[in-house]
């Protein structure tokens, strides 16, 4: 890693660049469940000298390694290798299993966890969050 780069974690000052970049985000609904999970669970950040995050990942509320996600301009430089092992270890050290979600046609991230021995489950995973609307913040007639 670069002597101008540091490791360090998210903050929820970040949550609008994870909103923008997170395939599932840019809503405000995102921006809050994001918000919640910088501000909750542990997470691992590789930011450059301004302080700005290049890459970066963060565990959910069902104990799972997600949202990661590398700027453009920082891909293939061993990043994102760094801030999963990073946080594997980090989340082993505190009694938690390291497991995480892949897109399927996210190459990059499957070949990432082969190359770290990642074993993956032979069947697909689908989750499906409910938010009521009265944790919301929306109400309905």
């Amino acid at each position: 890693m670069s002597s101008s780069l540091r490791l360090t974690y998210l903050s929820v000052a970040d949550v609008d660049l994870l909103n923008q970049t997170w395939s599932r985000g840019g809503n405000e609904q995102c921006r809050r469940y994001i918000t919640n999970l910088i501000s909750c669970f542990p997470s691992v950040c590789v930011r450059d000298d301004k302080g700005n995050p290049v890459s970066w990942s963060m565990m959910d509320q069902f104990a799972t390694m997600c949202h990661g996600y590398t700027m453009p301009e920082h891909r293939r430089k061993g990043y994102n290798r760094l801030v999963i092992l990073t946080l594997a270890r980090k989340l082993q050290s505190r009694g938690f299993p390291c497991q995480g979600n892949i897109v399927d046609d996210n190459t990059t991230s499957i070949n990432l966890a082969k190359s770290i021995h990642g074993d993956f489950l032979p069947c697909r995973f689908h989750r499906l969050i409910l938010t009521p609307p009265s944790f919301s913040g929306q109400v309905h007639p």
